[in-house]
């Protein structure tokens, strides 16, 4: 009997294997009520890459979800000194670090950067952080800015974390994935990376957010087998304070590239300092 693969009542449904024979992938339970495997809907990707891997033919039915053409309404463009970043990171043939103050737009010059380069030409992208929070801004800014690789739609993102998905996950039509180092590094994990890269004849292109942690063993470790699994094109980002002695006033140096309000910057608010008299103005601030 070919086999049939199919969700129902929120479990997947393999039809197809008598139950002394082997199923493809450890979280199939055999259901004696209606003579097939089940398996948690969240384990399809890891069901479908078992299969491939067995070589055994199969029908999907259970892969009928609707897929979105997402197209963004936001045209930001890229500021001089955003552009000069990228023009003096591709004269390094594509490697280095990008170093840009905290505020002035890291995330979305690479996003800017990869996705009209990169995923637009069928190349697919590994960011790497160390905080959840970094995943999920690089997410969103890749999908506010999909349009960027057009005519290509729709991209395939995936957030990959402790409390996200996992690399079991990841599916061939997953453009860019946004993993924690952690989850990444592990050593269990490392097959599921290396299958990763080796879904599609392009390269893909690894990016490490807050490059400065890139030192630590986690990182050093995971980045060394990327380069030996043929990956070795990266692209760090790193937030630098500049010739400042504080993150704030470096953030005027790009603020004064786009001709934006100057900040006022102003010392901790005093606990004794008195209230503003009626109609009193008071100091910038805050």
């Amino acid at each position: 009997m070919p086999l049939r693969l199919a969700f129902q009542g929120g479990t997947l449904r393999l039809e197809g294997l008598a139950r002394d024979e082997a199923p493809p992938e450890l979280a199939c339970v055999w259901d004696e009520r209606e003579h097939v495997f089940r398996a948690p809907a969240i384990d399809y990707a890891a069901l479908v890459l078992a299969l491939r891997a067995r070589g055994l033919a199969y029908t999907d039915d259970a892969r009928k979800y609707a897929t979105l053409s997402l197209v963004s309404s936001l045209k930001q463009q890229a500021f001089p000194y955003q552009e000069e970043a990228l023009a003096r990171w591709r004269a390094q043939r594509c490697r280095g670090v990008v170093v840009l103050p905290t505020g002035a737009g890291k995330t979305f010059v690479a996003a800017r950067l990869l996705l009209a380069n990169h995923v637009r030409e069928g190349g697919r992208v590994l960011w790497l952080a160390h905080r959840r929070s970094l995943l999920r801004q690089a997410a969103r800014t890749f999908l506010a800015h999909a349009d960027a690789a057009h005519p290509r739609s729709p991209i395939g993102l995936l957030t990959i974390s402790g409390d996200d998905a996992r690399w079991p996950s990841v599916r061939p039509e997953h453009d860019a994935v946004f993993s924690s180092i952690q989850t990444a590094a592990r050593e269990d994990r490392i097959d599921f990376v290396e299958a990763f890269l080796r879904m599609r004849e392009t390269r893909t292109f690894v990016v490490v957010d807050e490059a400065h942690h890139a030192s630590a063993p986690g990182y050093y470790r995971l980045l060394s087998e990327l380069r030996r699994l043929g990956s070795d094109t990266c692209l760090g980002l790193v937030a630098a304070e500049g010739k400042h002695s504080t993150p704030q006033l470096a953030l005027i140096e790009a603020v004064q590239h786009v001709c934006l309000i100057p900040p006022c910057i102003t010392g901790p608010v005093e606990r004794h300092q008195r209230a503003a008299a009626p109609g009193e103005r008071r100091a910038c601030g805050g």
